[in-house]
């Protein structure tokens, strides 16, 4: 479900504001009373030793979002800017449970010996948690000259999380700055510069299962390591070619400088990576 509204104010300023409502339905194994999912051991609470297995939930509500928006753009001549706030607000959004509602007797084999353990296994179910909330703002300006433009848009994240847990729900900056160059040098050939400003990210900072706090298969290796990234800056630069009114091509070079961030090794701590420069080229053929 979808409300919007636009009132232009005047020759050059407009006000947008919309409401939408959205919802997610469970899978089959979410829903499914008779389905268990092992987790081998690594999606247990901190607090459950051995294994545990999800069971499905017949219960379960479908994850509904309140996405809400109001900005202003303006629009003059060469001039196109907007500013606009937003918030979703997220409810009954389905995750592992942390409560033991049952047990099983089950067994492991070890793939080197070939031994047999016996041992139980702990269910869980899944579960809605209450709430979770990303707000913020978005903007644009541009400046188109025919010939020649530059295109800005940024983001502004005032609030990413779990209302429950205190975790980001995603892995991203406070602030982006995307700025894009377009220069046409003549009807066929055409440069793009490329410049991209990331402000500071925050990993999760709160461990959610026994991987995560270092006591489950992984051991110590596998806790969760809360880190920060300062602020960085990527460019980029791409040429591209008109051959016809069919075919095109484009050659680049992305992160320019070569900056790098890169990711721990340990393959499940929730880190960055930024890899390094690259090139890149594309043939196209439209018909």
């Amino acid at each position: 479900m979808y409300r919007d509204i636009t009132q232009k104010l005047n020759d050059y300023f407009t006000l947008k504001g919309g409401v939408a409502k959205a919802y997610k339905a469970p899978n089959m194994y979410q829903n499914a009373e008779g389905y268990l999912l092992s987790t081998n051991g690594n999606g247990c609470p901190a607090n459950i030793e051995s294994r545990c297995l999800l069971q499905g939930n017949g219960d379960l509500k479908p994850e509904t979002s309140v996405n809400k928006e109001l900005g202003i753009q303006f629009q003059k001549d060469i001039v196109n800017a907007s500013l606009t706030w937003f918030r979703n607000d997220y409810k009954d959004k389905i995750v592992a449970g942390t409560h033991v509602v049952g047990t099983v007797d089950g067994s492991s084999t070890n793939a080197n010996t070939g031994a047999v353990t016996n041992t139980k296994w702990n269910i869980l179910r899944w579960e809605n948690t209450p709430k979770a909330l990303i707000q913020g703002f978005e903007g644009s300006l541009g400046l188109d000259f025919g010939d020649i433009r530059w295109t800005n848009n940024f983001t502004y994240m005032m609030d990413s999380k779990d209302k429950q847990t205190g975790n980001p729900l995603s892995l991203v900056p406070i602030y982006t700055i995307n700025s894009i160059f377009d220069y046409d040098i003549t009807d066929q050939l055409d440069v793009n510069f490329v410049f991209t400003q990331y402000g500071r990210q925050k990993s999760r900072q709160f461990a959610e299962n026994r991987l995560e706090s270092g006591i489950g298969s992984g051991g110590a290796n596998s806790a969760l390591k809360p880190s920060t990234v300062k602020s960085y800056s990527t460019a980029g630069i791409n040429v591209g070619y008109k051959f016809s009114d069919q075919i095109s091509t484009r050659v680049g070079v992305s992160n320019l400088f070569d900056k790098q961030i890169l990711r721990d090794s340990n393959s499940i701590s929730q880190t960055y990576n930024e890899p390094g420069r690259a090139y890149y080229a594309s043939l196209k053929y439209s018909f």
